[in-house]
């Protein structure tokens, strides 16, 4: 995989790269975990890109870049996150996440430091709030939920949110909540929400939900949560000061992209054929689907509120239900359409990254059989 930058004015160059091998059943892209390893600062003002090969982070911004060397990372890279005060970063490998500080505006090295203790766990999820670190990681007893409250440059004892209860998931929302689902014997189980802006996680809601429902997160840092319900007929529910019904079209579900915007007014929800626009009250605004049977990779909201999508080797902006070219990328191997799936070779685009100034950031993958790099 490549990480690379475009300039409208001087074109694409390469940032850096990863490499890794998985298993897939028919090269199905719902099946190959691509990390995201390319993120804009909370300031929107600069991307960060972690290259893997040379164990660097990548800073550019409009007028300059960095080049930051990385210490204290033992294994591979899963996934890769700025902290929301913009003054480091969080990485999860497969049973552990670090946290380093940029401890000037142009350092030579960040050190990461393991944020739990080794247990040989697997780590499944890192998300950031205002206050620090969310940390799932798996357990004997089912997942097991840390928040790591950070101090300027420094982080403090990870602390175990609802130890009593048996947790499914969980997601973050605004305001440094987190929301975990518990297993309750019964009908139903229960969405517990914790305040962590006084240090310890607080319960402050606890919202029943129908058994067998899960989370599915919105971007973080919305003030909403969804979560499906029931499957079968593709109903979404978005969980906050009130409960919308959303019934997906029919070829939405699975739904892997899901986002809200910065406000919480607009919902944008994908599948891996067509993208829907929703607004706060469930009515459907418009859908969009890739043109020439293209597999659609990922989508989200721009700066400006248009959506900023991937599908094969394009990269669109969509408005209205209309969409305009930005990019096309020349691959190793033939563009991914459903119509080549199986087992031949195809390369994509994925996680692209609008800046202000036009620019854009975006990953590159190649697939050959069950590997990918």
């Amino acid at each position: 995989m490549t990480l690379a930058l475009h300039d409208p004015n001087r074109g694409s160059v390469k940032v850096g790269s990863y490499a890794s091998q998985t298993e897939t059943d028919n090269s199905s892209l719902e099946t190959i975990d691509v990390p995201h390893l390319i993120r804009r600062d909370p300031t929107g003002k600069r991307l960060a890109f972690f290259d893997d090969k040379s164990s660097r982070i990548e800073l550019r911004s409009d007028s300059r870049g960095i080049s930051i060397a990385v210490e204290g990372i033992p294994d591979k890279v899963h996934q890769f996150r700025w902290l929301k005060n913009a003054r480091g970063f969080v990485v999860t490998t497969h049973n552990n996440a670090y946290v380093g500080f940029l401890t000037s505006e142009s350092p030579k090295t960040v050190t990461f430091k393991p944020l739990l203790p080794n247990s040989g766990k697997a780590v499944t999820t890192v998300r950031t709030i205002a206050t620090g670190v969310v940390v799932t990681r798996n357990g004997r007893l089912g997942v097991k939920v840390f928040s790591i409250p950070i101090d300027g440059l420094r982080t403090l004892a990870p602390q175990r949110v609802a130890s009593k209860n048996k947790v499914d998931e969980s997601s973050v929302l605004a305001g440094s909540r987190i929301v975990i689902r518990v297993d309750k014997f019964g009908a139903t189980d229960r969405l517990l929400t914790f305040s962590t802006e006084e240090g310890k996680p607080r319960l402050i809601d606890t919202t029943p939900v129908p058994k067998r429902s899960y989370i599915k997160n919105w971007a973080t840092g919305s003030k909403t949560l969804a979560y499906v319900a029931d499957q079968k007929n593709l109903t979404l529910f978005v969980h906050a000061d009130k409960l919308v019904k959303v019934r997906l079209p029919k070829g939405f579900w699975p739904a892997p992209i899901l986002w809200a915007n910065k406000v919480g007014s607009r919902y944008l929800i994908g599948s891996n054929y067509q993208l829907g626009l929703w607004n706060q009250n469930g009515k459907l605004l418009w859908t969009w689907s890739p043109p020439e049977d293209r597999v659609l990779t990922s989508a989200s909201f721009a700066p400006d509120e248009s959506i900023i999508a991937s599908a094969g080797l394009r990269i669109y902006r969509v408005k209205d239900g209309k969409a305009k070219v930005l990019l096309r990328v020349k691959g190793r191997h033939p563009e991914r359409l459903e119509r080549n799936a199986g087992w031949k070779a195809y390369s994509f685009v994925d996680h692209p990254i609008l800046m202000d100034s036009g620019k854009i950031g975006y990953s590159l993958v190649h697939v050959d059989k069950m590997n990918y790099y």
